[in-house]
Formats: C-alpha cells, sequence, structure tokens
C-alpha cells in the first residue's frame, strides 16, 4: 500500500530556459512539522500587518502638493504685459468640463467643480489613479 505525499511543483525560468522542479514529501513528515509551518506562518501574516501598520502611520502625516486644473490657456505677452484684475481670461474647457486634480506630477483624478461649504471643491467622478495601478499590476 502506497503511503500518501504531498508532490510540489514549481516553475523555474532562467533566462529563456524554462523547467520544472518537483519536491515529494510524505505524509508522515508533513504532520510533524505541520505545527512549525502554521507557527511560521502565523508570525510572518504578524510581521506583514505590524509592518504595514507602520508605514501607513509614517506616510499618514505625509503632505502632497495637489493642483487641480479648471482649464488651459495661450495668451500673447501684449495680454500678460496688460493683464488687470478684473480681467477674464478664456480658457479652452466649458464649466461642464471635468477639472483635472493633480498629485505632484501625476494625474489623479478628474471631477466636476463644485462647493463644499463656503469653500470650492471638486466633486471626483473617476479616480486615474487606481486605473494606472491596475494597469502596471497586470
Amino acid at each position: 500500500m502506497a503511503l500518501p505525499i504531498l508532490v510540489v511543483t514549481i516553475e523555474v525560468r532562467i533566462g529563456e530556459i524554462n523547467g520544472s522542479a518537483y519536491i515529494s514529501i510524505p505524509q508522515a513528515h508533513l504532520e510533524r512539522a505541520m505545527p512549525k509551518i502554521l507557527k511560521a506562518q502565523a508570525a510572518n501574516n504578524k510581521a506583514k500587518t505590524t509592518s504595514s501598520k507602520v508605514i501607513e502611520k509614517s506616510l499618514s502625516n505625509v503632505k502632497l502638493d495637489c493642483t487641480a486644473i479648471l482649464g488651459r490657456a495661450t495668451v500673447t505677452m501684449k495680454d500678460i504685459i496688460g493683464i488687470q484684475c478684473g480681467d477674464v481670461i478664456r480658457l479652452d474647457s466649458s464649466q461642464a468640463h471635468e477639472v483635472e486634480f493633480w498629485v505632484g506630477d501625476r494625474l489623479f483624478a478628474t471631477g466636476t467643480p463644485g462647493q463644499c461649504g463656503r469653500k470650492v471643491g471638486i466633486k471626483l467622478n473617476k479616480i486615474v489613479a487606481n486605473e494606472l495601478i491596475a494597469e502596471n499590476a497586470a
């Protein structure tokens, strides 16, 4: 009668060469090693959780420069020299156009202008950063 075993297959690629490595572990050895494996796994999960919390706490107070771009305009130097308070600069977008919200030098989201209490704000309609993260992960 054959004893149960665990067969682990590891796919290996070195340069352009693909291969497989096989490891066979008898059930009796697994039963003896299982408490140690579970203990190491629990410690590893705890360390990951702790380090994630430390990183999150460290990053939570970092201040980032953010910019909302209502639109763009091209003006002549003559217009800039003669500009006065009260002048209106025509932008390339309409009021219904989505506003770009940049974090640092990266487009983070788009939204529509609005108000938040007595302050001007942006209602975010699309988080562009999430799409970039998903594309890079694929």
